[in-house]
Parts: C-alpha cells; structure tokens; sequence
C-alpha cells in the first residue's frame, strides 16, 4: 500500500489476507503499521538498527542530533518525521566509526547506501526517511493458528497472533513464525488426515472464472500504475507515522472513490498466458480492498496507541480501545468492531 515508501517488495500487496477475508475470514487491528526510522531517502532500502545500535548518529539539516537514536521506533520515526516537517533533511552519519570498523561490522549498509544513495558512509552522511516496514495486524486466528474458516490456517506476517500488540519488537516475527508457523502446519496436516478424498468447488471455480472475464472487459482510460503510487503518497502522509481524523477521512474517500473507478482501470494486455499486466490489476484491487479496511480502523480508534499516532488523539484511552479492531464482510459489506479487550 506504502508504494515508494515501503522495505517491502512491490508485490507484496496482501493478496492473501484479501483473499482470505473473501472467503469469510476476519482481519484484526489492521491500522498498526509500524515505520522503520532509517529507510534510503530515494528507494526507502531499509538501513538496519545495526548502524544505530553501533553508535551512528542522526544528524538534521544543520548538522545537529536532534533526538535519541536509540528510542523506539515509533517515537524515532516521529521525531525524524518532524524534523523533515520542519524543512530540513535528516541524515545517518556513522563517519566517526571509522572505515576499518564500518567494513567489518557495516558492510551491507556501505554497500546499500553507495548503491541505492551514491554516496559513502565513510565519508559522507547517508540520507534517509522513515518508511512503513510491518503490518502488527492480519488475518484473526486461535490459539490454534484456526481462522474462522475452517481448514484455513494462517501463520506469519499475513496473520494476527495477537503478540505484538500495538508496536513489534523488532527480530521477535522471526520468533513467531518459526512457532506458529510449525503449529499451524502441524494443525492443517492433523486436519487434513480426518478428511477422505478432495472436493472441488465447482462453484467457486466458476465464480472465479468468471471473475477474470470480466476484468477482460474493463476499459482502461485510468492508469491503475499511477495510482497504486497515488495511493503510496496519500497512505504515508495522511495514514502513516502521524494521523488525524481530516487526513485520515480524506484517505478513505480516495480509496472509496478508486473502488468506483475500477472498471476503468482495466489491463491494457488482454491476453491468456503470461499476462502480467492482468496479475498486477488483481493485486491493485487486493491492495485497495486492505486499504479500506485498513483507513476505517485508523478512523475508528480514535487514540495513540503503540505505532497508531493520532495528532488530535495522542493520548492512549484504555477505558474504551483496550481491544483488537475486527473487520469483516458481510454480503460484500464492510463490518468493524472492537472485541477481546486487552
């Protein structure tokens, strides 16, 4: 959804969690994104806490620290998205480490930052930006990795354990894939062995055929490209490090308004075999039914809470969202409810 202000690939546009809330699956506290503070300026390349954690300094346009580099990253995502407010750029700078101890213990980031940025940490200031980099929500599931549909487990980024809370530490998703990743696949496999014999869904075919006719039908005078990044630009500044209830409305219209304007959005390559063009018009539309979902919960939880910052509500208030943000659809409607309170 971030486009151009992402660490993640350009395909990762939660198909699976469109997919599963189709089928009848639910999502949960899909308005936690959290921010990396030190992606690359131009290509938002994530530049590791390593580089912090070893003593790099972040450094404004005046060649001024302005805040501590090793606070959480939602508050330094914050402090850096003030300071480019502000007017000026913000800088990594981890010259005074000296090039023998930057090519023994830094050696990807001088590599990233003289790829991606043209310039040399040794000897230069490495310019960077806060970019979304996880999603702490996902796809519902039990203590079993079970969703609500059964036979369908999730595990991973693309499901919602309820570990993380509002702000992941970072290295603890690797944790919880390796657990629930092995429970849900033990799960499914327990499953699986119940069953005799596969059933196709013939119905579910046909619905999906008929699915990708129709897009074979759209017309195409609204380049979907261009706003997949216009969807980028307005997520990152109205509905990422810092929100409010004007901003965060007006992203919602936007998005509402695309739903509309799908069907003019269509392929131009009409073909049936290799049709990367038809597969990148699937994962738009994935991505923009998420940012729904996505948009409303941010409007619904109207506090700050872990990496969900709102300007007009920056206060956390228990008493009332204490609890996980629940989307589903019924009859092609989307629905929203807090439930399971903290």
């Amino acid at each position: 959804i971030y486009q151009k202000h992402s660490t993640n690939a350009a395909g990762s546009t939660g198909d699976g969690l469109a997919a599963a809330i189709r089928a009848g699956a639910k999502l949960s506290d899909m308005e936690f994104v959290q921010f990396h503070p030190t992606g690359l300026k131009n290509s938002s390349i994530l530049i590791s806490e390593s580089a912090r954690g070893a003593g790099g300094h972040l450094l404004n346009a005046k060649g001024e620290r302005f805040t501590d580099e090793l606070q959480p990253r939602d508050a330094l995502s914050r402090a850096i998205a003030d300071e480019i407010e502000r007017g000026g750029e913000v800088f990594l700078d981890i010259r005074h480490l000296g090039e023998a101890f930057i090519n023994h213990e830094l050696p990807q980031e001088r590599k990233l930052a003289k790829l991606y940025e043209n310039v040399d940490p040794v000897h230069e200031l490495i310019p960077i930006k806060p970019v979304a980099h996880y999603t702490m929500g996902g796809i519902a599931v039990d203590g079993d990795s079970q969703t609500a549909v059964s036979g369908l487990f999730a595990a991973g980024e693309c499901a919602n354990h309820n570990v993380h809370g509002a702000n992941r530490l970072g290295g603890n998703s690797l944790m919880e894939l390796v657990v629930f990743g092995r429970q849900a696949g033990e799960n499914a496999a327990k499953m699986a062995a119940g069953k005799s014999g596969v059933t196709e869904d013939t119905e579910q075919l046909k619905i999906d055929r008929n699915f990708v006719q129709g897009i074979k039908h759209f017309t195409n005078q609204i380049d979907f490209y261009e706003k997949r990044y216009f969807i980028g630009n307005i997520f990152y500044n109205n509905a990422g490090i810092k929100r409010n209830e004007m901003g965060l409305k007006a992203v919602l219209g936007a998005i509402r308004q695309i739903q509309k304007e799908l069907p003019f959005m269509g392929p131009k390559d009409k073909s049936k075999s290799y049709n990367t063009n038809l597969v990148e018009f699937i994962e738009f539309g994935n991505m923009v039914e998420l940012a729904e979902i996505m948009a409303v919960g941010a409007i619904s939880r109207n506090e700050s809470r872990g990496a969900h910052f709102r300007e007009d509500m920056p206060t956390r208030n228990d008493a009332v969202y204490g609890a996980h943000t629940i989307s589903w659809r019924k009859d092609g409607i989307l629905c929203m409810d807090f439930l399971n309170k903290y």
